[in-house]
């Protein structure tokens, strides 16, 4: 074997080994989402075949709508955001924290 075809079958176990970590068997979903993240770089039926799912699954899994856990979760993530953008806004930089006669620069003079 060549150096190179070496080096490229190291890499390979490598990646395999990487894409064996991110998965596990009892969550498909996770697998899918994975393939989904990865499909740009790898082959989805090869992404399929090293995590153990089937290329049809994580077909399925992409044309299905999502779960109303999962609408009822970006709503509350959409919500929340609403929320928390105007308190935020509000928040302005702590005044001086010295003793004495220090006085906040955003505070109207007396």
């Amino acid at each position: 074997m060549v150096s190179d075809d070496r080096v490229e079958l190291a890499q390979l176990h490598e990646e395999r080994e990487r894409l064996r970590a991110a998965h596990t068997p009892d969550e498909p979903a996770a697998a899918f989402a994975f393939i989904e993240q990865e499909h740009v770089n790898h082959l989805v039926q090869r992404l399929c075949r090293v995590l153990g799912v089937s290329p049809s699954g994580y077909w399925a899994w992409k044309q299905r709508p999502p779960s109303a856990r999962a609408q009822a979760d970006q709503a509350f993530l959409v919500a929340s955001g609403r929320f928390m953008r105007p308190v935020v806004e509000q928040r302005r930089p702590a005044g001086p924290h010295s003793s004495g006669d220090a006085r906040d620069p955003l505070v109207e003079s007396r």
